[in-house]
Formats: structure tokens, C-alpha cells, sequence
């Protein structure tokens, strides 16, 4: 009924890299939207990935959902995407507080995502 993938990626700056998650997709099937089944996943899906070490998530997607869970506008912590995409659209999450002080730089997939 629904699905999430967390991919790892990369924000860049100069000589330093740091790892992140990036969230796409999430999907749940249309007979079974509005019924909290995304934030579900999203959110097991941030369980998990604090678990594994990961820090922090990064995801494109609608301002309205997204922040509801948590995230911010990634410009708010000087993190840019190479999209051309509204701003509000680039998001980003601690998944421990304070996880993203000191990180800036430029979102880098892995190439598959760079069609």
C-alpha cells in the first residue's frame, strides 16, 4: 500500500563532504492516501535510519507535508540542491538535534538520480 526509500548522499562544500539520507520516493497507493500511512513511513523510515548512524535526511517535495514531520527549508541550514525547484521545495531534517550545525554545501546524489 505505500513505499519509502532512503538513498545516501553526499553535501559538499569545498574539500568536505558529509553523508546524508535522501528521501524519494515515498509513495502510498492512491486508495489508501489520507489515511497517515506516509507519516508512518516517514517516520520509521527516520527510526531506522537514526538507528543505522545517519544524521540527518534531505528530501524534494511539497512544503505543506514535509514540514509537518519536521523539516525545514534546507537553505535554513545553507543547504543547496542542484534542481531547478522552488526553494521551499528543498528540505532538510536533524534526525538528532543540533545533527546539521557546521554543515553547508550542495546536495550530491549518486548517478542513477542524475538522469
Amino acid at each position: 500500500m505505500g513505499h519509502i526509500l532512503l538513498t545516501k548522499v553526499a553535501i559538499v562544500s569545498g574539500n568536505e563532504s558529509v553523508i546524508s539520507l535522501a528521501v524519494a520516493p515515498l509513495s502510498v497507493l492512491p486508495e489508501f492516501q489520507k489515511q497517515g500511512i506516509g507519516g508512518i513511513l516517514l517516520r520509521e523510515a527516520h527510526s531506522r535510519a537514526s538507528r543505522l548512524g545517519y544524521d540527518s535526511a534531505v528530501l524534494l517535495g511539497h512544503k505543506d507535508y514535509y514540514t509537518r514531520f519536521g523539516y525545514k527549508k534546507a537553505s535554513d541550514f545553507n543547504i543547496e540542491f542542484l534542481f531547478d525547484v522552488p526553494e521551499e521545495c528543498c528540505m532538510a531534517i536533524e534526525l538528532f538535534p543540533g545533527a546539521l550545525d557546521g554543515v553547508q554545501g550542495i546536495v550530491h546524489y549518486s548517478d542513477p538520480f542524475r538522469i
